[in-house]
């Protein structure tokens, strides 16, 4: 699977030199600007692909380096959801508890939450609301994403976070590795990842123990 997402960008990126080898100097500066930031938008494809590659292995042979720090989880979630604000016309509304502090690996944790958003973002109707909470109980911090898309039918739910499972949904963008990373990552972190329960639209729910 991943040879074959590789080797589409390739032969994308082949095309795209092709046509400027062969007809550059002819070509509208616009054109040629264009026709530049595909590759680089398709080289920075196949880069994220080989990145998630190398986190696959690391999930199946559970060797995730996690560098834990100190993280106050609602101003990283704020600051995540801010830097996310141009997802499509989604709204993103926030109910985050205060002073929610674990030990974890926030470059990691950045990068679950980011997929989340992303997915969300990927199957939710435009103009639709992702919340994201924060809260914690005296043993947990727990970090809650859902949205107001279709939800997962029941029978496609344990395939949810199998590597390369796309659900069988073929024209949205991915490899279909990030939640299987994910829920690694969760794990690697001594929590879990996993998808609630009788939930309307999808609900992503990643709990984090408040001791390392």
């Amino acid at each position: 699977m991943l040879t074959h997402e590789l080797r589409n960008q390739i032969v994308v990126i082949e095309g795209f030199a092709t046509t400027m080898l062969q007809n550059w100097e002819s070509m509208p500066s616009e054109q040629q600007l264009d026709l530049l930031e595909r590759v680089t938008r398709n080289a920075h494809q196949m880069h994220a692909l080989v990145d998630a590659f190398s986190d696959v292995h690391k999930v199946e042979n559970e060797t995730f380096e996690i560098s834990r720090l100190p993280t106050d989880l609602d101003r990283l979630v704020g600051d995540i959801t801010t830097d996310l604000i141009g997802l499509g016309s989604h709204h993103i509304e926030l109910a985050v508890k205060d002073q929610v502090v674990v030990e974890v690996d926030p470059v990691r944790i950045r990068q679950v939450l980011t997929n989340l958003l992303s997915n969300a973002a990927k199957f939710a109707p435009p103009s639709s609301t992702i919340h994201v909470s924060v809260d914690m109980n005296e043993h947990y911090a727990e970090i809650v994403v859902s949205d107001e898309g279709p939800g997962v039918p029941d029978h496609l739910r344990d395939e949810l976070f199998r590597p390369f499972s796309r659900l069988g949904v073929e024209d949205k963008e991915g490899a279909g590795l990030g939640l299987y990373i994910s829920r690694g990552i969760a794990r690697a972190h001594g929590g879990d990842l996993f998808l609630a329960p009788g939930s309307e639209g999808a609900c992503f729910v990643m709990i984090l123990p408040l001791v390392a």
